[in-house]
């Protein structure tokens, strides 16, 4: 099943995707980037499928509906595949057309998959924009694309991005390496960066976002104190200049997190003494808590929250975290 092998492959998408549709926090336009890999596309089907059943959950899988969807004979799940051919707008002329036929199945809801959506031209782009700028209700897309680069930022932006890993995090790890980074940089920056994005050895980002983690592993026994951390040294000398440089170290952020939390859960050891002494302040039986805590903002973080209010959000839910010793 789908749902198993994103679970084993991809466990932050999963855990994004499963709270998603649990909580009915469902976007209109998804982006699924990253490594080619047949992944993506089979995790597009998921989320159509999920769509479509409607269940609070993600999607079963075995009925007759989710079957249909898996082999392209949902009539209201259409897809537009530019791994072959470039996209053109006649193929997103055919898409709206068939949003405004009456639908043969029982569920008012369309989604529209297109593959490798950087292989459009910028009329397209216009048209796609147009679209997922004012949603309709019962509309979805789901964009799957190799090269985000060659995707206009605006495209981007408007969707709730869901990152794939590069499957060789080994050979990543080595390449950081080979840059200069420490051993528990190239590790950490293998969650981050998915693909071999060349970095700096002082990129102001991924320095702030290791701060803040090793803040916020210190204040857990005391986390009222990280709401006066976030404001005071993420907000309080801040330019409207710096709003981008904020986002990507908060997203850096959040992957590292993520990634030391599950290392916890998992016992998993590495010979670094960063990494080591802050895996000691963790408290095993809070692990999984501070996980849903943290998935849960990450998953927000790809929604259109103002991100004063995602970290003030964090902060509360760390002061109010069920069994918080405050």
């Amino acid at each position: 099943m789908i749902k198993e092998e994103l679970k084993k492959s991809e466990p932050i998408i999963y855990q994004i995707l499963s709270r998603t549709f649990k909580h009915n926090k469902v976007a209109h336009s998804y982006l699924l980037d990253g490594q080619a890999n047949s992944l993506k596309k089979k995790t597009a089907i998921l989320i159509a499928q999920s769509i479509i059943e409607d269940r609070n959950d993600l999607a079963c899988e075995d009925c007759v509906r989710c079957q249909r969807i898996a082999e392209g004979k949902y009539f209201d799940v259409i897809s537009v595949d530019g791994s072959d051919r470039p996209i053109v707008k006649e193929d997103i002329d055919k898409i709206f057309e068939e949003f405004h036929t009456t639908s043969l199945e029982n569920s008012p809801k369309k989604v529209f998959i297109i593959n490798l959506i950087e292989n459009a031209n910028t009329k397209v782009w216009n048209m796609i924009l147009k679209s997922i700028e004012e949603p309709n209700e019962n509309s979805y897309w789901i964009f799957i694309s190799d090269n985000t680069s060659a995707i206009p930022n605006t495209i981007v932006s408007r969707c709730a991005r869901l990152s794939f890993h590069h499957h060789d995090e080994a050979d990543i790890e080595a390449y950081y390496r080979e840059l200069g980074f420490d051993d528990i940089d190239a590790y950490l920056l293998t969650e981050i960066n998915k693909e071999k994005l060349e970095m700096d050895l002082n990129d102001k980002a991924y320095l702030m976002a290791k701060d803040f983690v090793e803040k916020t592993i210190d204040s857990l026994n005391d986390p009222y104190k990280l709401e006066f951390i976030f404001i005071d040294e993420w907000y309080g000398t801040s330019k409207k200049s710096d709003n981008e440089l904020i986002k990507r170290s908060q997203d850096y952020y959040l992957s590292i997190m993520i990634r030391i939390l599950l290392d916890k859960a998992a016992n998993k050891n590495l010979d670094d003494l960063w990494y080591r002494q802050l895996m000691e302040k963790i408290v095993k039986e809070d692990v999984g808590k501070l996980l849903e805590v943290f998935y849960e903002i990450k998953d927000l973080s790809l929604s259109k929250l103002e991100r004063k209010l995602l970290f003030d959000r964090l902060a509360y839910k760390l002061v109010h975290m069920e069994g918080s010793k405050m």
